[in-house]
C-alpha cells in the first residue's frame, strides 16, 4: 500500500483503487444516482482512471463528477467530514470549481441541416 498525501495528510492508500462517494442530498437511491452508478463502476472508466495515472506519473489525483452528485476519484480515499464534530457531509461535486468550469467551458457545436 502507497502512502498518499490527500488534503496535506498522509493517509495509507491503495493509488491503484477507485472510490465512489455520494452527497448527502442524492443519497436517496433515485434513478439518476443509480444510472450513474453502474455506468461509472463499469471496468472501462477503472481503465481510463488508471490509464490517465500511467500516462501522467506525477498525476495525484482524479475525480469525476455527475449531475446526480456522484463523485469517483482515484486513488480511493477514506472520505472524512472534518471537524469530527460535523456528521453531515455536504461535498456536492456540482459545486466545486472544477465541475462548474467543465460544465461552463466553451464548446464547439456544429450543426448540420440537410
Amino acid at each position: 500500500m502507497a502512502k498518499v498525501d490527500v488534503f496535506n495528510v498522509t493517509k495509507n492508500n491503495d493509488a491503484t483503487k477507485t472510490a465512489i462517494h455520494v452527497n448527502v442530498e442524492s443519497f436517496k437511491c433515485d434513478n439518476a444516482v443509480l444510472r450513474d452508478y453502474e455506468w461509472s463502476s463499469n471496468e472501462k472508466m477503472e481503465q481510463i482512471f488508471k490509464s490517465n495515472q500511467a500516462f501522467d506519473p506525477t498525476l495525484t489525483r482524479q475525480y469525476f463528477g455527475t449531475y446526480s452528485g456522484l463523485t469517483k476519484m482515484m486513488p480511493a480515499i477514506k472520505w472524512l467530514a472534518e471537524p469530527a464534530e460535523v456528521t453531515m457531509d455536504l461535498y456536492d461535486p456540482r459545486y466545486r470549481p472544477w465541475f462548474i468550469g467543465a460544465e461552463t467551458a466553451p464548446k464547439d457545436i456544429i450543426f448540420l441541416i440537410d
